[in-house]
């Protein structure tokens, strides 16, 4: 099977490869599968994304859906359908319009993210002042948002969460919960807000 390599401005068509190295600034038109994918620089996939392992150091935009194995970035993923992986690791800002379902997602988020629904196992957020590199492809603004997040182990800051479900939850500082379901443990930042709390699978 045939590797696709970009380097420098370019674009191509979507296709089946082996491994995908992309660096500089490119855009694929149309469906990409391959085996594994390593982006430096800016990528914009007009399509949906199938990979293996994935790697980012920049921004990607994709059109569609993504389908990865592990996949980890540094920069900007904006996915405009939903984002399937089994283990998520970031550092920057994450856009997802549709939903996230990975068995561990750990989110260090340097400026604004939101992700509509949220699914997995353990997820783990936390925010931090973004580097001067990143305010340059992102307005420096922090906070996640997100219309639902449902996980067996929870951990989020500076977050405003419309429905929040767990079995083990921390709630951090500088946050807005509407609704939050728990069965095990809670724990509530202070300084964040949570309109009501149920405590679910326990007999009154």
């Amino acid at each position: 099977m045939q590797d696709l390599k970009m380097d420098g401005v370019t674009s191509c068509n979507g296709g089946t490869y082996g491994d995908a190295h992309i660096t500089g600034v490119n855009k694929i038109h149309g469906d990409l599968t391959c085996n594994s994918l390593h982006i430096e620089g800016v990528s914009t996939i007009v399509g949906q994304l199938t990979t293996g392992p994935a790697h980012l150091a920049g921004t990607c935009k994709v059109s569609g859906s993504v389908k990865t194995e592990d996949f980890s970035f540094y920069g900007v993923v904006t996915v405009n359908g939903d984002m399937q992986c089994e283990t998520l690791t970031a550092e920057g800002a994450l856009d997802v319009s549709g939903a996230l379902n990975a068995e561990d997602i750990r989110l260090v988020m340097s400026h604004s993210s939101q992700v509509r629904e949220v699914y997995g196992h353990s997820f783990s957020l936390i925010c931090i002042h973004g580097s001067v590199w990143l305010s340059l492809l992102r307005a420096r603004r922090q906070g996640f948002t997100s219309e639902l997040v449902e996980c067996d182990e929870v951990s989020v800051e500076h977050s405003q969460i419309k429905t929040l479900r767990g079995a083990r939850v921390r709630v951090g500082p500088k946050c807005r919960i509407e609704l939050l379901e728990y069965s095990e443990s809670l724990d509530v930042d202070k300084t964040s807000v949570v309109d009501k709390i149920v405590r679910v699978g326990v007999d009154t």
